[in-house]
């Protein structure tokens, strides 16, 4: 299973960032990456919230804009 964005259609994502609780960058994702595994230097991640962040482009100004949310990540 992978951590992918569904329903992005339409909408120039830049980036997408996968962090643990503590801050720490896990992955970073472009658009054209398959996803995270929940593998981060080859050792699986526990079984618990992690965080994402989005960087976006929004409406005719091109304004950059970042959208973040967690997700649970269950073995």
């Amino acid at each position: 299973m992978e951590l992918t964005i569904n329903g992005q259609e339409g909408i120039p994502i830049s980036q997408i960032y996968t962090i643990d609780r503590f801050g720490k960058l896990l992955k970073q994702l472009d658009l054209d990456s398959k996803g995270w595994t929940g593998i981060y230097n080859g050792n699986e991640m526990l079984s618990t919230d992690y965080w994402f962040k989005i960087t976006y482009i929004e409406g005719v100004d091109n304004v950059q804009k970042e959208f973040l949310s967690h997700f649970s990540l269950k073995r």
